[in-house]
């Protein structure tokens, strides 16, 4: 994705025209190879930031602690509500 990327940026330079590439800023930091802060990821999900920072500054102990306060499966929601398996059975697999 990165080379067609690239390659539409050089058609740009190339030919002369302009191209209105509405990109994420962590994409185009990604393309610089450019360090990512953690605080930017809020910005393309708020939820998974949330999450994160909670388990981040929780004092759980053990994996048995984590099940029951986040009951959590290998599974993702689409923006239209589908639910997909992120591995085989994920959404009977719980995240440990």
């Amino acid at each position: 994705m990165f080379y067609f990327i690239g390659c539409l940026v050089g058609y740009g330079v190339c030919s002369g025209f302009l191209l209105n590439l509405n990109i994420h800023p962590i994409i185009w930091k990604l393309i610089l190879n450019q360090t990512i802060e953690f605080s930017e990821y809020e910005t393309i999900d708020k939820l998974f930031y949330k999450l994160m920072v909670d388990i981040n500054n929780t004092t759980i102990k053990d994996s048995k602690d984590f099940e029951t306060v986040y009951d959590l499966y290998y599974t993702i929601q689409t923006s239209d509500g589908t639910e997909v398996d992120l591995v085989n059975n994920g959404k009977k697999i719980q995240v440990t």
